[in-house]
């Protein structure tokens, strides 16, 4: 088996350096902890595919606090590239099309309980 990276093992350690458990809710996520789990993950994608001549990376992650945030209203979408067939291109723009209904939908839901409070 491979040698795990030095830079990966370092993220891997600062991260959990302390353990937070439950007491019935979310465990406690820090902005250091969110920072931390970024450098795991960033120290993963370096070590395993490099950059490209811009420094880009081909791999993205979205990593979301559920302690702060709601979760997220879509998922991931392929390119409609030039190369895509018809069929290919019509469902890439199926998928944004659920997402933007999914995130309406969350909106309208959250504004309707936010005026019957009022």
């Amino acid at each position: 088996m491979k040698k795990i990276p030095d830079k990966v093992r370092q993220a891997i350690l600062s991260l959990l350096e302390e353990r937070r458990e439950s007491d019935g809710g979310y465990a406690l996520v820090t902005d250091e902890d969110m920072v931390r789990f970024h450098a795991v993950m960033d120290a993963l994608i370096v070590e395993k595919w490099g950059s490209d001549a811009d420094g880009d990376r081909p791999m993205q992650y979205k990593l979301i606090d559920r302690t702060k945030y709601w979760p997220m209203h879509f998922d991931p979408v392929l390119y409609a590239h030039p190369g895509c067939s018809e069929q290919e291109r019509r469902e890439a723009f199926r998928e944004r099309l659920a997402n933007l209904q999914s995130a309406a939908e969350d909106v309208d839901r959250h504004l309707r309980v936010d005026e019957m409070k009022e």
